[in-house]
């Protein structure tokens, strides 16, 4: 195919007109969706798809060279796949909000094609060279920079908080500062993760309050930062891209703002954003670690494991090829890290959680899932007997008057807890193969927020420049309300300003660019046998795999881990791939 193309593009005489040509296509096709695009993300597609169409003969050429075997041509098909679907994927979504047909609908995903094409060769073509970059003078951050780095972070998360005190927080931050207040006094669910509320009022023995809960997970993720960024300077990496990390990664108006909010999203990202660190260590030292490593490595472990639901599916995945690694290489003492991870977790799953009172809701795990079976009802398709029983729990036996939405889970968390996990997975799996389409599309809504560039018109955007404050407890443990001062207004007024450019939005509040990346790198970690560095993506990938299983919401903050892993990620493999660490 390939072949065919390069051979149509050699017998093009005229470039500018051919890229002209491609442009046209792509204005054309972008008009139905250009109300929720918007016009500065349509104008750069634009001129995205004239450069790419200008220079598709090199972009060719580039991509050629890298598809001599037909497995790695399977894989440059499967992310073109998805590159189509993060790019032009909203259009395949009935409430897309599309308007401004020209033609027949049915001719928009060719006409697509003529400009998608050249744009993913340039896309292939961009990374390629991005890994080629050549690696710097290794020096790292002086001890005095390290000092002053983490001080400037903390002032300007210092700045916000003042904005926002005590805390950004939401009903969430007042459930769980709840349960934290009532340790050990009344049984404690799992609908939040419990170990976070233990967390939570151990800190609180210490200091009562909000804002100094902030200030810990602001030190914590300053540390964080400043270590990234003097590792990526020890290892080579061009200290424009190295400072380029610590400010994008540590002062985006997105960022600091997650940073000074209550939720147990942000310990959770700190955790899992540490462990890809320590894998990035682990490979680039080759597996020769000290003690400390080992110590931080089972803390992160530890953490991302409990401070979310679903972090355990990333840890599991860690520790899986990490087992096969060092069965293949006989370093046995990573198993003694791994057995020490599942033996605090299992201790404070157990023991632990019983002496706090812990009670489990075993209908939690069916919330999304559930979800996808309830769309294919509301889009007419035929039910079965097992599926309208399912149907007529969820409702309170009342669907008519049920408010379905694919973006947004809102039934009663007891509803199918009657159901065991093999007699739900049937359930799920038979509508899956007598509706699949419907089914995918289902899925693919509720984590529109991870995949597509385009928000969807009806995609209920949430937890996005989220300011607000929720402290219902106050008025029981006197905590103070918000205070508004001068930057207070100041800082919403420009973060509403910056929310508001579609361009901006696509980067402060969507991950689909971010995911797009890691898997063009990650092709290319495939197609260069850098199999080691696989483990560097794991956290981000199956942190991905889990929400497509269970998340019910599109709130930004769930998505936003992977997309701070890949500031890190990325600039990481340009270097690895000048190392010879096979």
């Amino acid at each position: 195919m390939l072949d065919k193309l390069k051979q149509f593009y050699d017998e093009i005489k005229t470039p500018t007109l051919f890229s002209i040509f491609v442009t046209a296509c792509c204005y054309l096709s972008l008009m139905p969706i250009m109300s929720i695009a918007g016009i500065s993300v349509c104008v750069l597609t634009y001129l995205l798809s004239y450069i790419s169409a200008k220079k598709i003969k090199e972009n060719m050429e580039c991509v050629s060279a890298i598809t001599d075997t037909w497995w790695k041509k399977a894989l440059i098909f499967l992310l073109f796949i998805y590159f189509n679907l993060t790019i032009y994927g909203v259009v395949f979504l009935e409430d897309n909000g599309m308007d401004g047909f020209i033609f027949s609908p049915k001719l928009y995903i060719p006409l697509a094609l003529i400009w998608i094409i050249p744009l993913f060769l340039g896309f292939l073509a961009l990374v390629s060279k991005m890994i080629s970059i050549s690696k710097f003078e290794a020096s790292g951050l002086p001890r005095k920079w390290k000092v002053l780095g983490g001080i400037f972070l903390m002032l300007n998360y210092g700045l916000w908080l003042y904005a926002f005190n005590p805390c950004i927080s939401s009903p969430d931050s007042s459930v769980l500062f709840n349960q934290a207040h009532q340790m050990l006094t009344v049984p404690m669910d799992n609908w939040h993760p419990p170990f976070y509320a233990i967390v939570l009022s151990l800190m609180l023995k210490i200091c009562d309050s909000a804002s100094f809960i902030i200030v810990v997970q602001c030190v914590a993720f300053s540390i964080l930062v400043v270590c990234l960024t003097d590792f990526l300077l020890k290892i080579g990496c061009r200290p424009i891209i190295a400072y380029s990390v610590y400010f994008i990664m540590g002062l985006s108006f997105n960022n600091v703002m997650q940073m000074v909010t209550l939720w147990k999203d942000i310990p959770y990202m700190i955790s899992i954003t540490l462990l890809t660190f320590l894998l990035a260590q682990l490979i680039m030292q080759k597996f020769d670690v000290d003690k400390l490593w080992h110590i931080k490595f089972i803390l992160a472990m530890v953490f991302t494991s409990l401070f979310r639901q679903n972090g355990i599916m990333p840890t599991m995945a860690v520790s899986l090829f990490i087992i096969g690694i060092t069965l293949i290489k006989k370093k046995y003492k990573f198993l003694i890290s791994i057995a020490c991870f599942v033996a605090i977790v299992l201790l404070i799953k157990g023991p632990v959680y019983s002496f706090y009172k812990v009670e489990s809701k075993p209908g939690l795990k069916y919330l999304a899932l559930a979800n996808d079976i309830l769309g294919t009802y509301y889009e007419g398709e035929s039910s079965s007997e097992d599926v309208l029983i399912m149907v007529n729990k969820i409702t309170d036996n009342d669907p008519d008057n049920f408010a379905y939405n694919p973006y947004y889970t809102k039934y009663s968390a007891t509803a199918l807890d009657s159901y065991s996990v093999p007699e739900f997975l049937k359930i799920y799996l038979d509508t899956f193969i007598n509706h699949p389409r419907s089914m995918f599309i289902q899925i693919m809504r509720r984590n529109s927020v991870l995949w597509s560039i385009i928000k969807p018109a009806k995609e209920i955007a949430s937890c996005v420049n989220y300011l607000g404050e929720m402290h219902v407890e106050r008025c029981v443990y006197q905590y103070p309300k918000r205070v508004p001062n001068v930057f207070t207004d100041l800082f919403r007024k420009s973060t509403t300003g910056l929310t508001s450019n579609a361009l901006v939005f696509i980067f402060a509040w969507r991950t689909a660019i971010y995911t797009l990346f890691l898997l063009g790198i990650l092709l290319f970690a495939f197609i260069k046998k850098k199999v080691l560095s696989i483990i560097v993506f794991l956290p981000a990938i199956f942190n991905a795999i889990s929400l497509y299983i269970a998340s019910g919401w599109t709130d930004y903050r769930y998505y936003w881990p992977i997309a701070v892993m890949a500031i890190f990620i990325i600039p990481f493999m340009m270097i690895y791939f000048q190392t010879d660490n096979h």
